[in-house]
């Protein structure tokens, strides 16, 4: 690898570390405060930390997925949209064809 690519592995690995952080830095507060709360038992503690964690794992691709779509629709932003992949690609065929 290069240094560019380095520093672009560097970077998106600090982002989606940040990203992980961020998303999981809730479990232990979640369980500190629920056990605070009046009528909390362990077993009610462990479910909540339990369908934080299924919410999560179950809700990720789909919600970004969506997200993904609205933005293209909102925006109009073509490296996004699937219609512009698939001329690219056509034109990207033709010129390896006129290439043989």
């Amino acid at each position: 690898m290069d240094r560019a690519e380095r520093q672009a592995v560097r970077g998106l690995s600090l982002l989606y570390g940040l990203r992980l952080l961020g998303m999981y830095m809730v479990l232990p507060v979640l369980a500190l405060h629920a056990a605070k709360l009046d009528g909390a038992t362990p077993f009610l503690i462990g479910l909540s930390v339990g369908c934080y964690g299924l919410a999560q794992g179950v809700l990720q691709v789909p919600l970004g997925a969506l997200r993904r779509a609205f933005v293209v629709l909102a925006h109009g932003h073509p490296a996004l949209s699937r219609r512009h992949l698939r001329r690219r690609g056509r034109a990207e065929a033709d010129r390896s064809l006129a290439l043989e």
